[in-house]
């Protein structure tokens, strides 16, 4: 009876499914393991940071010249894409007026991204960072392109 022996294209099969069981399981071992290898977080990390330097340093700048009315007229008027948000160089130094009890000095050094006080996002073209200061009060910058468009503190 021919139905009792497998086939040659049967056996074929054998090697297949077991390079695909084989495959499946590599597979779901490293997605279950959920860490990057140490080396490729290592440049992740390296590459995130130079990233978010230069904007790191417009932080802390924006922070420091917005502490009195003289530096927040000069920070207003170097970044004309606030411009849309806050309309007059008067309504900017209310609202920096109104932030002032609030702000603390920034480390110089750029914080950890895994600390979660330092926050940073790129959407296109526009990029983010926000910073949480050891009084809870958060600092927020948007730049589109090399543009500052948004500032806030709360």
């Amino acid at each position: 009876m021919s139905g009792d022996r497998p086939g040659p294209a049967r056996l074929a099969w054998i090697p297949v499914l077991a390079a695909l069981v084989l495959a499946a399981g590599a597979w779901l071992r490293w997605r279950g393991s959920g860490r990057i290898p140490a080396r490729a977080e290592a440049r992740i990390g390296r590459v995130a940071e130079a990233l978010v330097l230069d904007r790191w340093q417009a932080l802390r700048l924006a922070v420091e010249l917005i502490r009195t009315d003289e530096g927040a007229r000069a920070f207003y008027s170097a970044n004309p894409g606030l411009k849309p948000r806050m309309p007059s160089e008067a309504a900017f130094l209310a609202k920096t007026r109104s932030w002032r009890p609030l702000l603390q000095p920034l480390p110089e050094a750029v914080p950890d991204l895994e600390a979660h006080d330092l926050t940073f996002a790129r959407k296109g073209d526009a990029l983010e960072l926000g910073y949480r200061m050891g009084n809870g009060t958060r600092i927020f910058m948007r730049w589109a392109g090399d543009r500052l468009v948004e500032i806030r503190v709360y």
